[in-house]
C-alpha cells in the first residue's frame, strides 16, 4: 500500500515543479520582462540625447548620460519623461534628427506629450537637465 502512495507523491511533486517551470517561462523569468517595458502604453514625454560618435563635446557628457538613461525615466509632479539617446549613425535616428532641426551634436530635446519639441541649452550636467525636466515636462 505505501508504493502507490509514493508514485502518487512523486506524480505530484512533478506536476508542481513543471507548473512552477511553465511560470517562470510564461512571466519571461520574473522581473526583468517588466523592466523592459517601463511604461508600455504609457503616453510619456520623452528627453532625447542625439549624440555624434567622436565628437568631443558628446564623449564628455556619454558617461554621465548613460547612467541617466539606465534610469529609464524620470518622475516629477506626477509626470513621467522616458530618458534616451540617439546616436547620428543610426538610421533610426535619421528622420528625428530632421523632424527636430538637429544642427549640431550634442543636441537635448524634450518632446512633450502635447507634441512640442524644446531643446535643453542648459548645463550638461544630469541634475540641471532633471530641472529642466521638472519644469518643462507636462
Amino acid at each position: 500500500m505505501e508504493l502507490p502512495s509514493a508514485r502518487i507523491l512523486l506524480l505530484v511533486a512533478i506536476v508542481i515543479v513543471i507548473l512552477i517551470y511553465v511560470s517562470i517561462l510564461i512571466s519571461g523569468g520574473g522581473m526583468q520582462r517588466i523592466e523592459n517595458f517601463v511604461g508600455l502604453g504609457e503616453t510619456m514625454n520623452t528627453f532625447t540625447l542625439y549624440y555624434m560618435d567622436g565628437c568631443p563635446h558628446c564623449e564628455s557628457i556619454l558617461p554621465e548620460y548613460r547612467q541617466f538613461v539606465a534610469s529609464g525615466q524620470v518622475e516629477s509632479n506626477g509626470k513621467k519623461t522616458k530618458i534616451r539617446m540617439l546616436e547620428q549613425g543610426d538610421p533610426e535616428a535619421a528622420p528625428e534628427l530632421e523632424a527636430n532641426n538637429v544642427k549640431g551634436f550634442p543636441t537635448f530635446v524634450l518632446s512633450t506629450v502635447e507634441g512640442k519639441n524644446i531643446e535643453y541649452k542648459g548645463d550638461r550636467t544630469v541634475a540641471a537637465m532633471k530641472e529642466f525636466i521638472a519644469t518643462k515636462a507636462v
